[in-house]
């Protein structure tokens, strides 16, 4: 039987990367750039729809020895030239015969190049030699790619031999909550919200849902059911970006459980020495797994920072798998849902819409208007008067002064008694002078509110 092809998904987000890329192809020098992020991230799918029509040679290393992909590059560059046969000895060799043979406006791209740097350290070397042999007098628009992140920058960082040769580098982060909806453009705002929040911006894990199936049906086919699309995920990034999995599955574990504080992550891991800690947590804020906040309005040389974790997908596996393993092999799928999950499920989305309100300020920031933020963040303190840790979901410092916002993920509506709670604990800071107050809210808002109020805003009006 024959098999019916599958429409192809269109192309989702990356606007600005690609718009820069385009820019970049549009000029008639030499250009050497490099795009890089954590696997997952969709730097391929960025890069294949960028060189679409274009004229292009697309080169995939792998973990193989550099001989092994000196020949399959040959083939790849052989079919674009129009020769057979080509062999490559090195990968200096290769260089020079892209240079020398193609003259016309051409883009290279060498995709996952940090396999090549670990299979062959002088691989860097070499290409810093033929960027500056022949950069002068050529028109290619070369592009390495790569997904360990930490190898990249490290690449590229200050004296290091391509910082000065690179003519632009794009880091792919994740899409924000808005950017994710369009991969399920069927779901309700509040169903948008949920399915962010095991998903996170990562394309990949985008693309796996279904939106003409529940919540509830997609998180049991990618999560609980057997043989699920991501059942073993957090394995996977553990074998592909970490060399050690105990350390990093340690302090990870540590951080979903709520403890933020690099001074208890470090002794609850049992790794107990800070400094150690601190460098296991950096790749994973590299990563974008992990990220380290700072209390509104504190100074970025503060000490009162906290770790959290980032990564939707990350945060959803430890939130309801990990601990819950025996369950998961003695239950059906539905019934672990029924038991694990679903109770807890809005609760935990709860954490999440916070960042999403947040996330939808930030975006709305950058549409014409007179009023600007400046910063945003999360606001905790211990007030000395009433002797009580004092937390605000999201303050903002605006053009016009300073704003303190709610966010409530819950079935009541928001009511005056919650606005004026919020006044209050606005009213109770000492460092910062807060002038108004506004509320994020998954159920909306009783009359009053709506009449004394104007920055108030529903899963409806973020979308």
């Amino acid at each position: 039987m024959q098999e019916t092809n599958k429409p192809q998904k269109p192309f989702i987000g990356r606007q600005l990367e690609l718009e820069k890329l385009t820019q970049i192809y549009q000029t008639d020098n030499f250009e050497f750039g490099v795009v890089y992020g954590r696997r997952r991230i969709g730097k391929s799918t960025l890069l294949k729809s960028f060189i679409k029509d274009k004229p292009s040679i697309y080169l995939v290393a792998n973990e193989k020895k550099l001989e092994f992909n000196l020949e399959n590059f040959a083939r790849e560059v052989g079919a674009f030239v129009g020769q057979t046969h080509i062999k490559f000895s090195s990968f200096s060799d290769m260089l020079d015969f892209l240079f020398t043979n193609i003259s016309e406006k051409t883009i290279i791209i060498i995709d996952e190049f940090t396999y090549l740097v670990e299979t062959e350290k002088a691989v860097l070397s070499e290409l810093q030699n033929a960027v500056d042999k022949y950069k002068d007098n050529s028109r290619l628009k070369l592009i390495i790619s790569g997904s360990h992140v930490g190898m990249v920058e490290d690449m590229i960082a200050y004296k290091k031999p391509l910082y000065a040769r690179k003519t632009f580098a794009i880091k792919l982060g994740e899409f924000d909550y808005f950017e994710a909806a369009e991969f399920f453009p069927n779901f309700s705002p509040e169903d948008r919200i949920r399915a962010y929040s095991f998903c996170g911006g990562v394309p990949y894990y985008l693309s796996l849902v279904d939106d003409t199936k529940s919540i509830r049906e997609n998180i049991i086919d990618m999560f609980v059911r057997p043989f699920a699309h991501l059942e073993n995920e957090l394995d996977f990034i553990f074998q592909t970006e970490f060399r050690s999995k105990v350390n990093y599955s340690s302090v990870l574990q540590v951080v979903a459980n709520g403890k933020t504080k690099l001074n208890e992550i470090s002794q609850i891991s049992h790794i107990n020495d800070t400094a150690k800690t601190a460098t296991y947590l950096k790749p994973l804020i590299d990563m974008g797994i992990v990220q380290k906040e700072r209390a509104f309005a504190d100074s970025q040389q503060t000490r009162k920072t906290i770790y959290k974790l980032k990564n939707n997908l990350v945060n959803f596996m430890y939130s309801f798998l990990e601990d819950n393993k025996s369950a998961h092999g003695l239950l059906s799928p539905q019934d672990f849902y029924e038991i694990i999950i679903e109770p807890k499920l809005d609760q935990y989305v709860s954490f999440i819409f916070e960042e999403v309100c947040k996330q939808y300020l930030i975006r709305t920031n950058k549409m014409p208007g007179s009023e600007k933020i400046l910063e945003i963040g999360r606001y905790w303190y211990n007030c000395r008067h009433t002797k009580s840790q004092i937390e605000i979901d999201i303050c903002t410092k605006t053009t016009k002064g300073v704003i303190a916002y709610e966010c409530k993920w819950t079935n009541s509506q928001i009511d005056m008694a919650i606005m004026l709670g919020l006044w209050d604990k606005a009213q109770a800071v000492d460092e910062i002078s807060i002038c108004e107050i506004g509320a994020f809210s998954k159920s909306g808002f009783t009359p009053g509110v709506t009449e004394k109020y104007k920055r108030i805003f529903t899963p409806k009006d973020l979308f």
